[in-house]
């Protein structure tokens, strides 16, 4: 099977009733699928739940874009990198880090934020709470 990482090995049906899991490696960068099947053609499935652990590796990057006029910037991070928030501070030392409230705006496979900050500094970074 070309492609194929791994699977459970049985059936939470027949062969061992309850949770499945399964460890696979994907290469960096790569899309992967998920793939569910139920045994018994037309059976359907009453429940199940998919849980994925690990993601994203790296952590993501932001980057940062000087917009005219300034002192405007657009913010943008990549769509897989769902869960993160978008955080500023005036300072680093002390730092307080606040959301930034504008919502971001999915463009192409970005989320892209428009800010413009105020005359003093402003350092960015993406948490995940």
């Amino acid at each position: 099977m070309t492609n194929y990482l791994g699977d459970s090995g049985d059936s939470t049906v027949d062969i061992n009733p309850g949770p499945q899991s399964c460890s696979v490696t994907v290469p960096a960068g790569a899309k992967f699928l998920v793939s569910v099947n139920e045994i018994a053609p037309g059976a359907g499935c009453g429940n199940y739940s998919l849980q994925l652990s690990g993601l994203p590796c790296p952590p993501p990057v932001l980057a940062i874009d000087p917009l005219i006029p300034a002192p405007a910037v657009r913010l943008h991070w990549p769509t897989w990198a769902g869960g993160y928030k978008l955080e500023a501070t005036p300072s680093l030392v002390p730092t307080t880090w606040a959301f930034v409230t504008n919502e971001p705006i999915v463009t192409g496979l970005q989320f892209n934020v428009t800010n413009t900050p105020p005359p003093t500094n402003r350092f960015y970074r993406l948490n995940k709470p």
